[in-house]
């Protein structure tokens, strides 16, 4: 299960490895960049991101905004913050960063789990990006754990695990995004608000029940 994640670029270039091509204007469209309070937290670039840190989050715009664009990129909170939680969002006591897709399909069905169920029926589906996430091996002969980046296929040479080699990422209107490419994972959001001021969107990334061939 992701338990760490690698978020190194900046907003803008979110918003450029994010862009879409509209056939009507014959060029790329990078989705708006829109601030959430998430109880005062911010995005902040990292190689080490932790459940309950900020990560950029991609999510239709007309979740905010009828005027929105089509897509935005709204940072959340990675885990869930159960609605009835009272007091700080972070500390609710579950484990609520990941879940496996055939485990949230049951849980989320009649008499199953509250938390699951009210996003999705809601439509509160968005895509949480990163450009990797950490995956970690037991070693058999020691009780090591061995870390393993896990990556989507890069273009151009592009050496994704290494931030300092991105000197040349550009986009432009017509020829779009040249840069690392996204992994980009399913998940479901909320929003939790225990009062006006200290509201909180955060997210949960769903797995496919994966089987990894280490080498």
């Amino acid at each position: 299960m992701c338990g760490r994640m690698a978020c190194n670029l900046c907003r803008e270039d979110y918003q450029n490895a994010c862009n879409y091509f509209d056939k009507q204007n014959n060029k790329y469209i990078r989705p708006q960049w829109i601030d959430l309070k998430n109880g005062g937290s911010s995005y902040r670039p990292s190689n080490n991101i932790c459940p309950s840190e900020i990560t950029p989050v991609l999510v239709s715009g007309t979740n905010f905004s009828e005027n929105s664009s089509e897509r935005c990129i709204a940072p959340m909170m990675w885990g869930l913050v159960p609605r009835w939680h009272k007091g700080e969002a972070k500390k609710h006591g579950l484990l609520t960063n990941n879940c496996r897709l055939e485990g949230i399909q049951n849980l989320s069905s009649k008499g199953g789990s509250k938390l699951y169920a009210s996003p999705l029926k809601e439509g509160k589906r968005c895509v949480v990006l990163c450009e990797g996430y950490y995956e970690w091996q037991t070693k058999k002969d020691t009780k090591n754990k061995q870390p393993y980046y896990i990556y989507a296929v890069q273009k151009n040479n592009i050496k994704v695990e290494e931030p300092a080699s991105w000197k040349n990422i550009s986009w432009n209107e017509q020829d779009g995004w040249c840069g690392p490419v996204l992994l980009k994972l399913a998940a479901v959001y909320d929003v939790w608000n225990a009062n006006s001021v200290n509201i909180n969107f955060n997210s949960l990334i769903l797995l496919l029940n994966l089987k990894y061939i280490w080498r």
